[in-house]
């Protein structure tokens, strides 16, 4: 699947996924010399190496967060739903419309 992904991928697209390739080093010895020689051609991509570089930095930087073991909804905070009005003409309209 990945070979036909690749084939609908824009330019855009298959260098915005080395540059995150690039970053997280799990590019081959030959696409990263390859992603670094447009690196050194390039200024926008540079940049925007530098701000993903950042980015990354700052992401990492965050405290982290432990999920909670229970992902069920306490049911005082989310009870049922009350009916709508208009939910509970939907049968009489159904019958109406078939009537008709």
């Amino acid at each position: 699947m990945d070979f036909l992904r690749n084939l609908t991928q824009s330019a855009a697209e298959k260098r915005q996924v080395m540059l995150t390739a690039y970053l997280d080093n799990a590019l081959t010895p030959q696409e990263r010399q390859q992603f670094e020689t447009w690196l050194a051609e390039d200024a926008a991509l540079r940049a925007e190496v530098e701000r993903q570089r950042a980015v990354k930095v700052a992401l990492s930087q965050l405290p982290r967060r432990v999920a909670p073991r229970n992902f069920v909804l306490d049911p005082t905070l989310y009870g049922r739903r009350r009916p709508q009005p208009a939910a509970q003409l939907y049968p009489a309209l159904r019958l109406a419309t078939a009537l008709t």
